[in-house]
């Protein structure tokens, strides 16, 4: 990766993850598609999961961990290797792309909500431990997973997006720079 790719990359994540930390309705942040868009920028490093993990970090410091931290950071984890498989998307923003980062954000809500809600169900006293427990759990969470849902459609689609069409003025400009007058 290029060290203009890169800091733009760095850039886009740290603007996204910083908006965690502004009023906003509940799950409606940027930190899964952060993880996602993490996964496609920094595809062919071992590292590539780190910047995000180390935002999301940084941001619970100030806004506190819990004790299911743990579970939601394997799930961004899962998401990073989730959008390793978007890279291609980065250079060009076209309509295929746009449906394969629908796609992969749609199915990073679903395993988020899936996993913390059986989290929740399985280490609290919240709800009892049957299939009624269950089904209310998820039911009672079903507004944070519209939130979830929908702001990593939209974080996704303009880091994507955003990158993409800053990505080529830049090769562009360069471009125009290194061309003979």
């Amino acid at each position: 990766m290029k060290g203009n790719h890169l800091y733009l990359a760095v850039a886009l994540i740290f603007l996204a993850v910083v908006s965690r930390l502004i009023p906003h309705p509940a799950n409606f942040t940027p930190v899964m598609a952060v993880a996602l868009f993490g996964g496609a920028i920094f595809k062919g490093n071992k590292w590539f999961f780190a910047i995000p993990l180390v935002a999301l970090f940084i941001s619970d410091i100030f806004l506190g961990f819990h004790d299911l931290s743990w579970l939601v950071y394997s799930c961004f984890i899962a998401v990073g290797f989730l959008g390793l498989s978007l890279y291609k998307s980065l250079d060009q923003f076209s309509l295929s792309n746009v449906k394969s980062v629908g796609i992969k954000a749609f199915v990073a809500s679903v395993l988020f909500f899936v996993v913390s809600n059986l989290g929740v169900f399985f280490t609290s006293s919240l709800y009892p431990f049957s299939f009624v427990g269950l089904t209310e759990c998820f039911s009672l969470a079903i507004p944070f997973f519209h939130n979830t849902l929908i702001s990593t459609l939209a974080y996704s689609f303009a880091l994507f997006a955003g990158y993409s069409v800053v990505g080529s003025k830049l090769k562009k400009t360069a471009y125009s720079l290194s061309s003979p007058s």
